[in-house]
């Protein structure tokens, strides 16, 4: 008997505003909303909003967490940075550190389960980590125009100066408490968001009445994965 398939916090609002749903890697998520030309062309031009829920959230808590990040990624980072890696295998992984004991993991490379289930058994004893993909509604902001919609919904300070490329801030967005993290696709600016699952849905309603004035559309993955290759 397949297992039932996962749905995001926004799942009732993809359907509601005719998004063409599909099954992604257990999760029923929106594959796209419009014309695909139409919404590449928009998102090129202004910004573009998908619901990520679907990807593998890790929070990771210990002392040892900068050692292992040295060891693991390669990379030097201080508390509210972040850095990507990539495994032999391909999995994509970016580590957010928001304290020097404390950071939250995404994995958005697809079929990662077992590897990630693989990871959390070789953290060292020091290092705890917990599996909060489900904790987390994930969405992302891609396109010229996020920061015109960004600087309605939070009053954190977004200048590029101060929040460039992998790096990461706690505050809140939409009134709501989250997690932010700037990580640019390469031809586009580009800003996660987490947030907890209850509040997924409003801040996703939220986002899209904010961003009319900017040209904002909700994508799917088709748009996405057209923008990422």
């Amino acid at each position: 008997m397949p297992s039932p398939q996962k749905q995001s916090s926004v799942h009732a609002a993809h359907v509601e505003r005719g998004a063409v749903m599909a099954h992604k890697d257990g999760w029923v998520m929106p594959e796209r909303y419009a014309d695909l030309n139409d919404e590449v062309s928009r998102v090129q031009q202004g910004v573009g909003l998908i619901d990520r829920s679907d990807i593998i959230k890790i929070d990771v808590k210990g002392s040892a967490l900068q050692t292992w990040v040295k060891q693991t990624f390669d990379a030097d980072i201080k508390a509210q940075e972040a850095c990507r890696g990539i495994t032999d295998d391909g999995t994509v992984r970016i580590c957010c550190l928001m304290r020097v004991d404390w950071g939250l993991m995404i994995v958005p490379t697809p079929h990662t389960a077992e590897r990630v289930d693989t990871l959390m058994e070789q953290a060292p004893c020091a290092l705890h980590m917990t599996d909060v993909s489900s904790v987390y509604t994930a969405l992302q902001l891609i396109g010229p125009r996020c920061l015109d919609v960004l600087q309605k919904l939070t009053s954190l300070d977004l200048r590029p100066s101060l929040f460039s490329n992998l790096t990461c801030k706690q505050g809140t967005i939409a009134k709501v408490p989250g997690l932010m993290l700037r990580d640019d696709l390469a031809a586009y600016p580009s800003y996660w968001i987490f947030i907890t699952r209850e509040y997924g849905e409003f801040v996703w309603e939220t986002i899209c009445d904010v961003g009319k004035a900017c040209d904002l559309i909700p994508i799917g993955y088709e748009t996405y994965r057209y923008l990422t290759t």
